[in-house]
């Protein structure tokens, strides 16, 4: 009997096989072998090798090296398991020479292929983030380039820098893998501990060998014919931008290091020659730019003490002093009685101290002052109109003024220094322009800073890039609604939900960001002040990967955060895209509808911006 219900058995099962498409095999599927990549994700990947766009450079001082296309990274994950781990990687891009962040969410389909577009105007070696672990790659405008992972690795606890468990396919596949396995010599406890325990000079003389001997071993290494010229060439840059960096981060200012010396009573001051190796900055080459590093170097650079103007933290004397409104009424021959002038003084007198002790509250002056100054305002209202354009218009030119007599001093320094006519100090020059352009308040304003910034630039590529900026910032509006179709907008919206019909200061932030000392209290003082303000909320969102369960707590309640959530990697990385942040801590302001973001809106100037666009004081 049982003999027969097992025969039975069988034969149902197996006409439930052919009968139905429950199932893809009826026989137990042997077990994949997570070494091997399935044949359909081989297609894939060659399909997408080989749909490129352009040749591979030959070098990188030519013409050819500045080339706008996309390019495309994409891979495989063996092994991978979607639901013991990440969704998504990301790519923290920034764009060097305009200073916008804009990082890029990478895509990990079930079976474990992976895809990431990038808009590339230049070569690039960088690196994706996955699982915490740093992938390392080169790509060219135009060029894909495959990338085979171990999910066993992505899940290991990080030991190194980056992984090195990494196979590469495509035309970029050998540079990729030299590039990976060169091993750099650098000192233990990094550059940081010899900055913070050296004096300058032994810390210079530290730092210029190391770069003589890392040099003479890639030139050995280029010289075996282990690597080729290109490969030697980034290895050299590595080199080249990790000592100027430190030599620079040394005297950079706030920083560290220089703490630690004062701590430990350790003379670090500054010899006349320290900066004499400026000369020797490789300033022209454009291969400089390819390494993620050049965004440290040219930050510590273009900051350095010998190329700051003399005149660049002086003050803007307007020369408009509190009774300037009454010497206009007088230029314009109107008669201002002695009682009035009196009056006037006074009361600019009294603002002046109200404002100070009190910021931006409605100042609370004595009733017959008030009454007296609006009768006085109200009798010169047209002239008082105009005074205000005429004070307004002396301001900007003598910012204009200033910020001409900057750039004449600059130039003239860097023509000192030798570093003058060459690639990398126009884009010096071009980055001051993303900063003109968001504080600049007219499109007229905006285009005499770009125009008086690109005088003196030569690259035809820096000043396309400063005019896309240029159009992208005169065409920007106050603010813009969430994007409908991005998965980053369906996850804001529901974090923000609850709050809907209030005005929502949000905050992206972790634990280990600089909420504390000084800058806590700041933000507290801040904040308290609208806490009991029922139209506004505030907000915070963290990410959960970058701390412990514990910590987060231990940080919302010691930073007085009411509303906070602790959302996973892959909805934070999503969120990072919409926003355009690289930072650990960004700031957002939505309107009541939850819909209108504005464009730029800062939580330190939080105070000045509720008044201006809502009307809003803070409270006693």
């Amino acid at each position: 009997m049982k003999h027969l219900l097992s025969i039975a058995f069988i034969a149902i099962t197996s006409f439930m096989c052919n009968a139905n498409n429950y199932y893809e095999h009826c026989n137990t599927p042997e077990k994949k072998d997570i070494n091997e990549i399935p044949k359909h994700v081989e297609k894939w990947l060659k399909s997408e090798l080989a749909n490129t766009s352009t040749t591979v450079l030959n070098s990188f001082e030519t013409p050819a090296f500045f080339t706008k296309r996309n390019a495309k990274i994409i891979g495989y994950i063996k092994g991978y398991d979607q639901n013991l781990g990440a969704k998504t990687g990301i790519f923290y891009y920034r764009n060097q020479l305009t200073r916008e962040n804009k990082p890029k969410v990478l895509e990990i389909h079930k079976d474990g292929r992976f895809e990431l577009e990038l808009p590339l105007a230049y070569p690039t070696q960088n690196y994706i983030v996955i699982e915490n672990q740093g992938i390392n790659f080169y790509l060219e405008p135009g060029q894909n380039l495959s990338v085979i992972l171990n999910w066993e690795d992505l899940k290991a606890k990080r030991t190194t820098r980056v992984l090195k468990n990494v196979t590469y396919q495509g035309p970029l596949k050998q540079i990729n893998s030299d590039l990976l396995h060169y091993q750099l010599d650098y000192p233990s406890g990094g550059f940081q501990k010899k900055e913070a325990t050296m004096q300058p000079k032994a810390f210079k003389a530290y730092m210029l060998n190391f770069k003589t001997n890392a040099l003479n071993k890639i030139k050995a290494y280029e010289e075996s014919k282990a690597i080729d010229k290109k490969t030697s060439e980034l290895l050299k840059n590595e080199i080249i931008l990790e000592t100027y960096h430190f030599l620079f981060d040394y005297y950079f200012h706030r920083h560290w290091g220089a703490r630690q010396r004062k701590k430990n009573n350790i003379d670090d001051t500054l010899p006349e020659d320290y900066y004499d190796f400026i000369k020797d900055l490789p300033l022209h080459k454009q291969s400089i730019l390819v390494n993620h590093n050049f965004a440290s170097f040219i930050n510590r650079l273009e900051y350095a003490e010998p190329l700051q103007a003399p005149s660049k933290n002086q003050r803007i004397e307007t020369g408009i002093a509190t009774d300037d409104f009454l010497k206009y009424l007088e230029s314009k021959n109107v008669t201002v009685s002695l009682k009035e002038k009196e009056l006037y003084t006074k009361y600019q007198k009294e603002l002046s101290n109200w404002t100070a002790q009190n910021g931006l509250k409605n100042p609370e002056l004595p009733k017959d002052l008030m009454n007296g100054i609006s009768a006085f305002i109200k009798k010169h209202e047209s002239f008082r109109k105009d005074y205000l354009e005429m004070r307004k218009e002396r301001m900007e030119n003598l910012k204009k003024e200033k910020f001409i007599k900057e750039l004449k001093q600059q130039d003239s320094i860097a023509a000192g220094l030798g570093i003058k006519n060459n690639l990398i100090y126009e884009i010096i020059k071009s980055r001051k322009l993303y900063f003109y352009l968001e504080y600049s308040k007219t499109p007229k304003e905006k285009e005499w800073y770009w125009t008086a910034l690109k005088k003196g630039i030569t690259s035809p590529h820096v000043i396309k890039v400063g005019d896309v900026l240029f159009n992208e910032k005169v065409s920007e509006p106050e603010t813009y609604i969430l994007p409908k179709n991005e998965h980053g907008t369906t996850i804001f919206k529901n974090l923000i939900a609850p709050y809907k019909g209030k005005l929502i200061v949000v905050q992206f932030w972790h634990p280990h960001s600089y909420y504390r000392g000084k800058n806590l209290e700041d933000i507290k003082k801040r904040r308290n002040k609208f806490k009991n303000n029922k139209d506004i909320v505030f907000l915070n969102i963290t990410n959960s990967a970058r701390s412990s369960l514990e910590m987060y707590e231990s940080s919302v309640k010691n930073n007085g955060f009411t509303n906070s959530v602790r959302i996973p990697q892959d909805d934070y990385n999503y969120l990072r895209q919409l926003f355009k942040f690289n930072a650990s801590v960004h700031d957002v302001l939505v309107k009541q509808d939850g819909e209108t973001v504005y464009n730029k809106f800062k939580a330190w100037d939080l105070e000045y911006f509720l008044y201006n666009k809502f009307n809003i004081l803070p409270a006693e």
